[in-house]
């Protein structure tokens, strides 16, 4: 949000700059579970033993 934001206020049209914002959440959601796993909010998995 706060990126759209920030592009639409420098002058990108609504389309490129909702675009834009919506390709950095994307990002972002994938890098999420290894920032939780990293700050210790979530257990590491265990593996399987065979």
């Amino acid at each position: 949000m706060a990126v759209y934001v920030v592009l639409h206020a420098l002058g990108l049209a609504i389309g490129p700059a909702g675009l834009l914002g919506l390709l950095v959440m994307f990002v972002c959601l994938g890098f999420y579970p290894s920032l939780l796993l990293r700050l210790g909010w979530v257990p590491p998995r265990r593996k399987r033993k065979p």
